[in-house]
């Protein structure tokens, strides 16, 4: 093989395996939301800004609503695998610690057909929106910088941000977390009871 072909093959092996990375970084990631560059940071919110949803059935959602209480968002999808198995995580969550005002929210970024049917086969104890552009932008400016499902964000009852992630969360992390905003101790969890740790991309 002539030097200029050698040299070749190595540039379009470098491209390739760094593209690989990228993609394995966005498919399979598990870490809290990567620290922004300058400019995205300028537009984070700290805090949970007046925002209305309607539900399926036409109810009406509004954050002014949810003074004084712990609010989770969790953006999700019904082709996303690790989004459905945290589905069954909140509403645990909401069931336990509802009396404590817990206030959750799904945001599905789906087609309304494909999440009219999943509701339509499977219970669902909290409120879940259709998630449109804006929601996205709402994401993103919350610390979805992957702009990716799942993506979790917990607001404590002053309605400051206190956590955000894309990626999968485990059954102990979120009773740590909300241990934390209701101010009470995170009851432990039996062996197994973990989560799994992907990233669905969105765009």
């Amino acid at each position: 093989m002539s030097a200029v072909k050698t040299v070749s093959v190595t540039l379009l092996a470098g491209v390739l395996s760094i593209g690989i990375a990228v993609l394995g970084e966005r498919w399979f990631g598990d870490e809290e939301s990567p620290r922004p560059p300058r400019a995205d940071r300028e537009g984070l919110l700290d805090n949970l800004p007046s925002v209305q949803w309607t539900d399926l059935a036409g109810r009406t959602l509004e954050s002014a609503d949810w003074t004084g209480e712990p609010v989770v968002l969790h953006y999700w999808a019904t082709w996303c695998p690790v989004c459905r198995e945290q589905l069954t995580l909140l509403a645990e969550a909401q069931r336990r610690h509802g009396d404590a005002s817990l206030r959750v929210v799904g945001i599905a970024i789906d087609r309304r057909e494909d999440l009219e049917r999943f509701l339509a086969e499977n219970r669902v104890d909290y409120p879940v929106v259709l998630g449109d552009p804006e929601a996205m932008v709402l994401a993103r400016r919350l610390g979805d910088h992957l702009q990716g499902v799942p993506f979790l964000v917990l607001f404590d009852r002053s309605g400051r941000r206190v956590f955000a992630r894309t990626g999968a969360f485990t059954a102990t992390e979120l009773d740590r977390l909300l241990g934390q905003v209701l101010g009470q101790d995170a009851p432990s969890r039996p062996p197994g009871a973990e989560g799994s740790a992907r990233i669905a991309p969105v765009l």
